[in-house]
């Protein structure tokens, strides 16, 4: 006899038949539960065809459902032309192996989700990235494999496109350092050769009326000579800051030992140099690359250090040249180089990146900065940037060697 349900509020008067055990038959309950699970089922596709995403659904490597977003991702016309086909057949040659490999622990796996990244091959030909997450779900006859297709190709060209954009990026700053170096290199020289040559002879010539007999000529020539001799001070500071020419003529090591004594006059501190004693086999783009990193270097070390003690390292070490340069003063931390205002570190990463290298920041064993480059030695430009073979180097650095020679007479 139909009841009411008893405590259902908004449900009274509707007819409700007690599902007592002895009441229903073996049989019955069978056909009941079959039902529930075919209206689960319905229920579940129903959900997953309104669902904004691809769904399919998998027994042995065959599809036997797919929504609307999957029919839209495999660019075919209905469910229908998927029906039965192998989901590998979707994909592309060097997806098949991940798919099947992510279907085999899916299967094994009771919980948990698998995911794989294949591409998804169309009837036009075109392909789509796409991420796969499948998960097992088991009914009375069959296991199948609920698999979710994420469509990723726009992420993927968007980081290709950011990745090619970085690239071009690197290679125009390439560009621009070389070119700027190219323009130092030919400023210094014409400083060099013309302005310093005609300060020099213009030095001998006022030095030639030195013997006059008349006190103030004698003043005013004396007067001219000392501001030749400020004027010479200045080319030769101009020129060097420009382009070391000692890098050029003698080569990194001597380049480094003359910086380092100069710093360490200029800024009252010991520097101590631990150089490779045979020359690098580096060309004139990676050697004038790591002189400006000792340069910023130690320009970071006078302006914010506060050190008194130096060390400076150039070795090459297990198919990398490691460049260390530490100091005993104050320090800093890793994020010291994004800061505003830190171009000189900065600089020196974007040099060692240039070189195929990288750029740690820690602290030295004293408690202050320590800047290590790691520069792989088969990226390293071998050659001098103009297709010439590299200049001949010294192997040792020769203190007599100044490039402040510049203005002396032969």
């Amino acid at each position: 006899m139909p009841l009411h349900h008893p405590r259902l509020p908004g449900l009274e008067g509707i007819p409700w038949v007690d599902p007592a055990p002895s009441a229903i038959t073996a049989p019955e309950r069978a056909g009941t539960l079959k039902n529930h699970e075919a209206m689960r089922q319905d229920l579940l596709r129903l959900t997953y065809e309104l669902a904004p995403i691809a769904i399919c659904i998998v027994r042995e490597e065959h599809i036997v459902f797919a929504n609307r977003q999957f029919v839209a991702l495999a660019g075919v016309q209905d469910s229908v032309a998927l029906e039965g086909r192998s989901i590998l057949a979707l994909l592309t040659p060097a997806s098949e192996s991940a798919a099947r490999q992510q279907m085999v622990q899916a299967r094994g796996s009771a919980v948990g989700v698998s995911i794989a990244d294949v591409a998804v091959v169309r009837p036009d030909g075109s392909a789509r990235a796409v991420e796969i997450a499948a998960r097992r779900a088991v009914d009375e006859q069959h296991v199948e494999l609920h698999m979710v297709f994420v469509d990723c190709t726009h992420e993927q060209q968007q980081r290709l496109e950011l990745e090619s954009a970085r690239q071009r990026l690197r290679r125009l700053s390439a560009d621009l350092v070389a070119a700027r170096e190219e323009e130092r290199r030919r400023i210094a020289r014409e400083l060099h050769d013309e302005l310093g040559q005609r300060l020099t002879a213009l030095k001998m010539q006022l030095s030639s009326l030195a013997p006059s007999r008349r006190r103030a000529q004698d003043a005013s020539i004396a007067a001219m000579m000392e501001m030749v001799d400020d004027t010479v001070a200045s080319v030769r500071r101009i020129a060097t800051d420009l382009r070391p020419l000692m890098l050029d003529d003698l080569g990194l090591n001597a380049a480094i030992d003359w910086l380092s004594k100069e710093a360490a006059r200029r800024m009252d501190v010991k520097i101590e140099l631990d150089l490779e004693e045979a020359a690098l086999p580096v060309g004139d783009t990676a050697a004038i690359a790591i002189y400006r990193m000792v340069q910023e270097a130690l320009t970071n070390v006078a302006r914010h250090a506060h050190a008194k003690h130096v060390q400076i390292a150039l070795r090459h070490k297990a198919g990398e040249l490691i460049l260390r340069i530490q100091d005993d003063g104050v320090g800093f931390s890793g994020e010291s180089i994004y800061r505003p205002g830190s171009h000189g570190l900065i600089g020196i990463l974007e040099r060692a990146d240039m070189l195929g290298g990288s750029l740690e920041v820690g602290r030295s064993p004293s408690g202050g900065a320590c800047l290590t480059v790691s520069l792989p030695m088969d990226r390293i430009p071998a050659d001098r940037g103009d297709g010439k073979p590299p200049r001949a180097r010294r192997a040792k650095s020769t203190p007599q060697a100044d490039p402040r020679s510049i203005g002396d007479s032969d």
